[in-house]
């Protein structure tokens, strides 16, 4: 396992044997570009923001519908009583 990780990398860093000089360059390039793509990546914050609104938004959304069916419970007691109130009274 210690050879194939030594063969990996020196195959990364193009310090195998065979290789031009041209593609020793061009490995370099790519793993410098990588490594910037993978810096810049790990480093943008852009699409956070529009997470946490998502977030905050949902929250929101469940609170108001906790609020409406605590309140619909009310409101249909309410309406019962005063529904039996009139029943009984045009009974009478």
């Amino acid at each position: 396992a210690m050879q194939e990780t030594k063969a990996l990398i020196s195959a990364m860093t193009g310090e195998s044997r065979g290789r031009s000089r041209a593609s020793k360059i061009l490995m370099g390039r790519f793993m410098l570009s990588l490594s910037n793509r993978c810096k810049s990546f790990v480093s943008d914050e852009s699409g956070a923001t529009s997470i946490e609104y998502a977030l905050i938004a949902s929250i929101v959304s469940l609170c108001i519908v906790a609020g409406l069916t605590s309140a619909r419970n009310s409101l249909s007691t309410t309406f019962n009583k005063v529904g039996s109130e009139l029943g009984s009274n045009v009974a009478n």
